[in-house]
């Protein structure tokens, strides 16, 4: 996903990649909104621009190895975090934590 893509939000777009380029970007952000807002294009041009290995001014390149990762969506330092919701039904530990100390070797 690209800047340009995203429709309507070039005041935000260049608020955080003049933060970036001044080195003033938060250690973490989080996108929310309703369903349907910009707000996973939005993060998901960003975590591009931010790894893209030749930006051109507010965009990413699209073209170097780290930009074609993101496209694929296999970048290994991007990943998706999901909330999961517990029930009586579905139990307080996910199975996700089954998987924690296997990540925490990287």
């Amino acid at each position: 996903m690209f800047f340009k893509e995203i429709q309507g939000q070039q005041s935000l777009q260049n608020t955080l990649t003049n933060a970036f380029q001044n080195q003033h970007l938060a250690h973490a952000l989080i996108f929310n909104g309703r369903e349907g807002s910009a707000n996973l294009a939005l993060a998901l041009a960003l975590a591009r621009y931010l790894h893209c290995e030749n930006k051109q001014g507010n965009e990413s390149c699209g073209k170097c190895n780290s930009c074609l990762k993101h496209h694929k969506l296999i970048h290994p330092d991007f990943n998706f975090i999901f909330p999961i919701a517990t029930t009586k039904k579905v139990d307080s530990k996910p199975t996700c934590q089954n998987f924690l100390p296997d990540f925490s070797l990287f």
